[in-house]
Formats: structure tokens, sequence, C-alpha cells
């Protein structure tokens, strides 16, 4: 007995103890916890050896698209230099950003008179680059410096920083930008292509909503064999599976208890799977590796849930009154069958066909003609909030979008069968 509970103690040792935060991460990079998907690697991996092509990584919010970068340069042993887009940035707020991590300056403002030195430097290696026009000027009026500002700021300058520095420019959120800075931007990839024979490891990455792969290339045609395109799809129960294994392994916690209940509500987002499995960990008292298991009951996922939507209450319930709100009575409810019917349906959304057939096996009579207007609605409903892109998935008959986590559980509730007359 002695002999085992000193196994035990052995294994514990050699176990490295984590903090709960460092297994599941819900609003950062997974790392300690990372769920391999060989096909995206591979694909991935394709992308990167082959000189002059640019990558296209896209799908739905939160579905791991940022995680597998991460996970695949470093595999590679490649260095990023990453660029956030935000809504209102211009084509020359993303270069400027871009020189602004490569740590580049240039001196601006009085350059005649110069009484001191004016120093040139520029250095690139794995560690970094960093361009200098002086980085110390006196001159009898004083000394002024900044960043790169136009005509200095180039596509081609950026790219020849980033090739000697062997560099990977990774440009997040591309469908956030208006329809002429993007046009911008993909111009812009044509330049990194052509200087592969000066530099072959150049690329750029680019990471988007479902719809900026075909943005790209419709926005210039002559990017239709210079990209690669990786689609990120959202994960299924198998792949949800490995991160709940993953954090039993790393933590030392069962959850075999909740695991079914934390895969249906995720719908297909590690990033919710990740949050609610934090949150339950947090119920039970777990803050780091534990030294003997510890079960996660369900009592501990009722806490999680209930969390997830006091933080989100507003949220949820402004889109749900929203899409609820009924300006007289109708035969139909006609926004709760299709919420109903698209929560019973895949997380990756469903066809209209799909959905019609889903609420006719509630009200048989149920009119193919309500379903094309109310999903019209509810699509630019989510269009003010969400893109566009949606609106032109869900007026084509295309897969409609899927709802989330506690969207879900939201909608489940909806009683299906109350038809007024």
């Amino acid at each position: 007995m002695a002999s085992l509970a000193a196994r035990v103690a052995s294994i514990f040792r050699r176990r490295k103890i984590l903090k709960v935060e460092a297994v599941f991460t819900p609003t950062t990079q997974a790392d300690a916890n990372f769920v391999p998907r060989p096909r995206l690697s591979s694909d991935f991996r394709s992308l990167l050896a082959t000189p002059g092509k640019q990558g296209i990584v896209y799908g739905e919010s939160k579905s791991g698209k940022t995680s597998l970068i991460k996970h695949e340069l470093r595999f590679a042993g490649r260095v990023a230099v990453n660029t956030r887009c935000v809504v209102g940035m211009t084509f020359d707020d993303v270069l400027t950003s871009a020189f602004d991590e490569l740590d580049a300056f240039a001196i601006t403002g009085a350059t005649h008179n110069l009484s001191a030195t004016d120093k040139a430097e520029f250095s690139a290696g794995l560690a970094g680059v960093k361009a200098s026009a002086g980085t110390s000027v006196t001159t009898q009026d004083g000394t002024t410096s900044g960043r790169y500002v136009a005509p200095q700021v180039t596509a081609q300058r950026l790219a020849k920083l980033l090739g000697i520095a062997d560099r990977i420019w990774v440009i997040e959120d591309f469908h956030k930008l208006a329809e002429v800075e993007r046009t911008r931007l993909a111009q812009a990839l044509k330049v990194f292509s052509d200087m592969a024979a000066d530099y072959p490891l150049l690329r750029v990455l680019v990471t988007g909503a479902t719809d900026s792969a075909r943005d790209v290339v419709a926005l210039d045609g002559e990017m239709h064999t210079r990209v690669s395109e990786v689609p990120v799809a959202m994960l299924d129960h198998k792949q949800l599976k490995e991160i709940l294994r993953g954090g039993e392994n790393l933590l030392n916690v069962d959850f075999v208890e909740i695991e079914s209940q934390i895969l249906s509500l995720s719908a297909g987002l590690s990033t919710s799977c990740h949050q609610l499995a934090l949150s339950a960990c947090r119920s039970a008292g777990v803050l780091e590796t534990q030294k003997e298991t510890k079960r996660i009951t369900a009592a501990d996922l009722q806490v999680a849930i209930e969390q997830y939507i006091r933080d989100t209450s507003d949220t949820l319930k402004s889109r749900f009154e929203a899409a609820l709100h009924r300006q007289r009575v109708r035969t139909y409810d006609n926004t709760e069958f299709i919420l109903a019917a698209l929560a019973f349906g895949s997380p990756e959304g469903m066809l209209r066909s799909e959905i019609l057939s889903e609420i006719r096996r509630h009200a048989p009579n149920y009119p193919s003609s309500n379903l094309t207007n109310y999903l019209r609605e509810l699509v630019e409903e989510e269009d003010r909030v969400a893109s566009s892109a949606r609106r032109r998935r869900e007026s084509t008959g295309s897969p409609s979008p899927s709802f989330r986590p506690m969207r879900k559980r939201f909608c489940t509730s909806i009683p299906t069968t109350s038809i007024r007359s």
C-alpha cells in the first residue's frame, strides 16, 4: 500500500502544475491544451512550403483560426508580425501598424542646419527588424523623430523588411475593413507574391470571416493562383471532447458527469467549450492541477451556465427581443418556429429546406412563403450587428447562421407546438 502511494506521489511530482487559466483559454489562443487538426495542419504546412503563396485562413468567429496559425508557425519555427484590423482602419493604417510592429522609425521634421550626428541603421534577423534614419538627431531648432509616413510606407518596403527579417505578416479580421481598403490590401498581396524570387519565405496570412477568401479573389482576380485558402470549420463533438480530455490530463479532473452537456452547449465553438469548462472548474474549487482527481459535477456546470448568462444577459436579451417581437397576432409565431428549428439543427447551420422540414414536423401546414419572409427579416436584424455577408448567404438559401451556446439553450425552450388561430 505504501509502495502504491509512493508511485502515485512520484507520478504527481512529474506532473507539471498548471493554473486553470493556462489550460482553458476562452479569450486567448490555446497553448497547453491545443487540439491539433491533422488536415488543417497539412494544408497549412503545404502553404508555408510554397514560395509566393499567400494564405487566407477563414471561418466562423471563434472557430480557432488564430490558435491554428500560432501553433503551426511555432511548429515551423517562424515568427509573425501581427496586425489586427478594426472597423474604420484604412489600408495605410494596416501598413503603418506592421511597420510599428517591426519597430521601424524614420526622422521627420527639420533636415537643414544639422549640427549633430544623423545616424542611420538598419539591422535584420530572426530577433527582429529595426529600421531607423537617425534615432538621435540634433539641430539648431531641436530634434524631432516619428514613425514612417508616406511615401516611405509602401507594400514594397514592408515586404522587403519582412523578407530580410524572415517574418510572416499575419493580418487578422480582414473582413472588418471597408471594401475599398480590402481591394487595396488584396492588390498588395500581389507585391508579396512577386517578391518571392528574392525572399522565398515571405508570406502573408490573412484571417477573416467565412467569405474572406472569395472576397480576396473577387477584389483582384489575379490572386486566384497566388493564394491558398484554408477553411477552419467549427469543431465536432470528437474535437471538443479532446479539449475536455486535455483539461482532465493537465488538471487531474474528471468531466464525465457533464461532458455531454458541455459538448451540446458549445455548439461547435472551442471558445465556448473552454469558457464552460473554466467556469465549472472554478466552481469546483479547481484553480490549478490537483493532487487527487477532482470530479466536476452538474452543479458546477450550472454555476458556469448562469455566469455565462449573466455576462451576456443584456446582449442576448436584446437580440431575442428584437427577433421575437411581433407587431400583431398572426396565425403562426413565425420567428419562434424558425429559432426553435435552428436550435435543434447542426451547429454549422441549416439550409432553408431543412428549416422548413423541421418546422413542419410540428406545424404540417406551415407556409413556405412565411419562412422566406421571416428568415429574411431575421437575417437583416443579424446583419445590423454582424457582417453583410450573412445576408447574402441566407437570401440565396445557403446555410443559415448557427446559434451559439446560450442562444441555443434559450431556443430549445421555445414551445414549437403553440400555433395560434
